[in-house]
């Protein structure tokens, strides 16, 4: 039985203009750009404290692949990443 892998965990700021918006001009809530490999949960708890000094409040969420259905891993974002067979012919 192999070992699970662990979930994919992102980190979401609530403006992607962050300190430069202005209360008029606000920005819109963006998913920061995050390396699959070592993304943990800790790791984007980290970050979002880190983040939200520049992007406002930020929380982290778990990726999901809506095409399975269960928890993102990072090997389902290597497979996802590849090009396709025909492709590479």
């Amino acid at each position: 039985m192999s070992t699970p892998e662990p979930d994919i965990w992102v980190v979401v700021c609530s403006d992607d203009r962050g300190q430069y918006s202005t209360p008029e001009e606000r920005g819109v809530p963006i998913v920061m750009e995050t390396p699959v490999e070592g993304a943990t949960r800790e790791a984007a708890m980290k970050r979002a404290g880190e983040l939200e000094k520049r992007y406002g409040a930020c929380r982290i969420a778990r990726l999901v692949f809506e095409d399975q259905g269960e928890p993102a891993t990072a090997s389902d974002a290597a497979t996802a990443a590849e090009p396709s067979a025909r492709a590479r012919q």
